[in-house]
């Protein structure tokens, strides 16, 4: 009996507490996570900000349509840019080491490269976008294509890349800017080119980038070798690298060099170098060589094994809908334009540069699609050799920079004749490879293994040191 009556109150008791408990739950509000977009990106803090905000309107706006698929984006989205230290060669490596799977939805920009690698190693998926999205966009603009066919990646904005300079310190050590004649400094003189970074004056004074570390940087040297060819181009880049102070790790970090006066000029990606000139229109240029250049989409994709593929989906649709693109292309303040920032990137939308006139634009005059001043660029041999050029570029300029700068300076201070200099300068600027044999060290770079590469590696640069400095010692009359 007794126990029986202890059992009875027992029993109640824990009856009335499962009974508060399930009404407790049943009258708490919902606490349904936020759902998260984790993006990966080259892009500058004031795109990825206003890029933002933008997303969280157009998604938002869009809620009874993905509550459909099963995503509740009521209360917005967690935007997050993974950070991994580095620019676009950085993040590609990274991605390329985990293909299992990073935890990051999107890569937003780097140009098509990145795009094209991840897509070759089966690393990206494969997302359809309404077809009246995609109607208002060329398939290419001058041979190059501004999506791929199958669908891994998309081109929601273009990018140019040319000289970004420093008027001021151009004048004062008695430099004209580029694109410009000594003799009326107001006509326009095309010849110069990406020639222009290597010329004697401007030792020194000229800013340069580590390609194995940023894309945009590589974009630079592989235009110069394509649009010079191989012997010509990589001349042009010795001389690049023997006018350098120094080499950046981020193609930012080299706009802010120019802008504070510290380089006269560099190779540099338009999202850099116009940002520079809308914050100092009088004392900073933006140049594009003629034939020199490309017009290039900065791409989209979608990480295989993305954590959020339906959130993922919706942000590259974003990008290429009106809304975004209009964000890209106008100025901050107009309707439909950025809140604080100028993004400062080319539409993909050929109508858009008939709606808007070039004073509500960001990016002022251009129009990709009605300019001529390109080459064909050919992506397959700069992605084949994307790796191997870098090697060769650091063997030969970065890390025998300091004996390729002092035999260059040593040729230009000589007392020798000017045609025994001018020999000096031959040699001294004679690439250090042939074109074939950088592919041979691209196709080894796959299957030779580590020991190959760095041989190979080691036998450019030791090469290199001993040219600079045999040039050096000549010069010096030694």
């Amino acid at each position: 009996m007794t126990r029986s009556w202890l059992a009875g109150p027992s029993f109640l008791g824990t009856a009335l507490c499962f009974f508060l408990i399930a009404w407790a739950i049943g009258c708490a509000p919902s606490t349904t996570a936020t759902p998260r977009l984790v993006l990966i990106s080259p892009h500058r803090d004031e795109l990825r900000e206003e890029v933002a905000l933008a997303f969280q309107e157009w998604i938002s706006a869009r809620a009874d349509s993905l509550a459909g698929q099963g995503v509740d984006v009521a209360q917005g989205v967690d935007i997050i840019w993974q950070d991994i230290g580095g620019g676009t060669s950085q993040i590609t490596k990274y991605l390329e080491s985990n293909p299992g799977g990073t935890g990051i939805d999107v890569l937003f920009g780097g140009g098509t490269e990145p795009h094209l690698r991840l897509a070759g190693k089966g690393l990206l998926e494969k997302i359809e976008l309404p077809e009246a999205l995609l109607a208002r966009i060329p398939l290419k603009l001058n041979g190059i294509p501004l999506r791929d066919p199958e669908g891994r990646w998309y081109g929601p904005m273009l990018s140019s890349f040319g000289i970004l300079y420093n008027r001021r310190v151009l004048y004062r050590i008695g430099q004209i800017p580029p694109g410009l004649k000594a003799s009326d400094g107001d006509s326009e003189d095309d010849s110069a080119g990406w020639a222009y970074l290597g010329r004697p004056g401007l030792r020194g004074w000229v800013g340069a980038g580590d390609p194995r570390v940023t894309g945009s940087l590589h974009m630079v040297y592989e235009l110069i070798l394509q649009s010079h060819g191989w012997d010509e181009g990589f001349r042009l880049l010795l001389r690049l690298g023997a006018n350098t102070h120094r080499f950046i790790r981020d193609s930012g970090s080299l706009t802010r060099e120019i802008l504070d006066g510290e380089a006269a000029a560099a190779g540099n990606l338009d999202a850099n170098a116009l940002g520079a000139v809308s914050r100092d229109p009088e004392g900073m240029g933006y140049y594009l060589p003629a034939g020199e250049t490309i017009i290039n989409p900065d791409a989209i994709s979608v990480l295989k094994g993305a954590p959020n593929p339906v959130i993922a989906k919706a942000f590259v649709e974003f990008t290429l809908s009106d809304e975004g693109q209009k964000l890209f292309h106008l100025q901050p303040g107009e309707p439909g334009g950025p809140k604080r920032y100028p993004v400062g990137r080319m539409s993909v939308v050929p109508e858009l540069y008939k709606t808007y006139p070039p004073e509500q634009r960001a990016v002022g005059n251009s129009n990709p699609f009605i300019s001529v001043n390109t080459f064909t660029y050919d992506s397959r041999l700069g992605n084949s050799r994307w790796d191997a050029l870098n090697d060769l570029f650091g063997a030969v300029i970065m890390d025998a920079h300091r004996d390729l700068s002092a035999a260059w300076a040593a040729v230009e201070e000589s007392p020798l004749s000017a045609e025994e200099k001018q020999t000096l300068e031959v040699e001294l600027f004679q690439p250090p490879s042939s074109e074939d044999e950088l592919s041979v060290h691209a196709r080894n770079i796959v299957e030779g293994g580590a020991r190959v590469r760095n041989a190979t590696v080691n036998h450019w640069g030791e090469q290199a040191r001993e040219r600079y400095r045999a040039v050096l010692r000549r010069a010096r009359g030694r």
